[in-house]
């Protein structure tokens, strides 16, 4: 091999490489800026679709694509992991102008005349584009409509003073609960949603003057609507507020004498019930959680007569005539679950 072919094959190399780092210099230039939001999810693809593969925290540097695609800015990570994230979610420390050359003109647009795009460049996964793409990012936000589903059960602590008075004890304090939530999100960080669980406590009673013992059903169907407002939330964990307002339905007192169960007396009503509660979650994954609730509830009848009178009442009876009661669910709350959105 003569010195001269040498010289040319080393020239090549050189150039080549040369180009190589260039390309590559050139294919990953593009905005700088940061993360103006909390808790942004980073995607492998441009849309909520797509899986969720990093989470970043408010003001986490980023470099973006010029221009976003169907409302999503291209990134890379200060750790140099690539994805997608919302283009409202971005702060730039240089925004573009129109007269900007990666605006894509080298100037100004002259008057009546469109700004020229920038041609797109499949090599380049920060370039291509145009002044359209910028007018669609504000219409392209994510709307959050997605499906909100919890299954939860737990404690409830609530003390019917009128029960419990009448019966001379304080074993009707405190019951269990287990029902469900269907949620709507229609925002990151709001939902409205409906709820609907069972409460209950049963237990047998003894009179020990009439030497008579009773089953004793204590329950009620809470149906409401409300909001669900978060409070924060990061990759694995996420807080929310939630308040509620609705019918407690069918509350109920029921006692009948062990021998016959079927002689039922009955105080029932219909009434108000609310519900403020704080939310705690587990992440597993983008669309399954393990939640704990936390919370109070009201739900009080106003003084009832019984509806249904028959020989298991008589241990609501004074003097021979039956007690007024009001029907007290009201307490704090405990309570888990699993929540799935889809």
């Amino acid at each position: 091999m003569t010195p001269s072919l040498v010289r040319r094959l080393v020239l090549r190399m050189t150039t080549g490489l040369f180009v190589g780092i260039l390309a590559t210099s050139i294919s990953f230039a593009a905005r700088t800026g940061r993360i103006d939001v909390d808790g942004v999810d980073v995607f492998n693809g441009p849309g909520e679709g797509y899986e969720v593969i990093d989470q970043l925290p408010h003001d986490a540097p980023v470099t973006a694509s010029n221009y976003p695609t169907e409302g999503y800015y291209k990134i890379r990570t200060s750790t140099g992991r690539v994805g997608w994230v919302e283009a409202d979610s971005i702060k730039f420390d240089n925004p573009l102008s129109p007269g900007s050359s990666d605006y894509g003109t080298s100037g100004p647009a002259g008057p009546g005349q469109e700004q020229a795009p920038l041609a797109a460049d499949p090599s380049n996964p920060f370039r291509g584009g145009s002044p359209a793409y910028k007018r669609e990012s504000s219409a392209s936000k994510r709307v959050y409509s997605f499906v909100r589903v919890r299954a939860l059960g737990g404690g409830t602590f609530f003390k019917p003073a009128d029960v419990n008075d009448q019966l001379s004890f304080s074993e009707m304090n405190g019951g269990f609960s287990y029902g469900g939530e269907l949620g709507f999100r229609f925002t990151k960080d709001f939902a409205v949603m409906f709820r609907a669980e069972n409460l209950s406590r049963n237990l047998a009673a003894h009179n020990p003057t009439a030497n008579k013992s009773y089953n004793i059903e204590y329950y009620t169907f809470p149906v409401m609507a409300g909001v669900e407002v978060t409070l924060s939330e990061e990759r694995s964990f996420s807080t929310s507020f939630a308040v509620f307002a609705g019918l407690g339905v069918n509350s109920t007192l029921s006692s009948a004498e062990l021998s016959t169960p079927s002689q039922i007396t009955s105080y029932q009503n219909t009434s108000f019930a609310g519900l403020g509660k704080l939310n705690i979650s587990y992440h597993f994954n983008k669309d399954a959680h393990v939640t704990a609730e936390v919370g109070y509830r009201f739900l009080r009848t106003p003084q009832l007569d019984p509806g249904q009178t028959d020989t298991g009442g008589e241990i609501w009876q004074v003097n021979s005539a039956f007690r007024q009661l009001s029907l007290d669910f009201s307490g704090v709350l405990l309570g888990a679950g699993i929540t799935l959105q889809f």
